[in-house]
């Protein structure tokens, strides 16, 4: 990786931030993600660091069982005259 980036302009920054990563993330995480923008052919620093925070995510979590005593029984409509009726009624800055 330290290779291919030291061909580019700046990519000995690039680098240096691949090294950083490894702090916060670990060597393991880290080279997974240098292997796969290798794969790719896509050698750039963000790009390394893009696939690392992708695989640090939080998996999806699973969607809650919410109570029939909580359920929408009504479901809202798009009623602009209903709005408008709202607005009407309230006066602001009338005595």
């Amino acid at each position: 990786m330290r290779t291919r980036l030291s061909k580019h302009q700046g990519g000995d920054r690039e680098f240096v931030d691949i090294l950083l990563a490894v702090q916060q993330h670990g060597m393991d995480i880290v080279e997974q993600g240098c292997k796969k923008a290798l794969a790719e052919g896509s050698v750039r620093g963000e790009v390394v660091l893009n696939i690392v925070a992708r695989s640090c995510d939080p998996l999806p979590i699973d969607s809650v069982q919410v109570p029939d005593a909580l359920s929408v029984t009504v479901e809202p409509t798009a009623d602009c005259s209903r709005y408008d009726a709202l607005r009407q009624e309230v006066h602001h800055g009338a005595p």
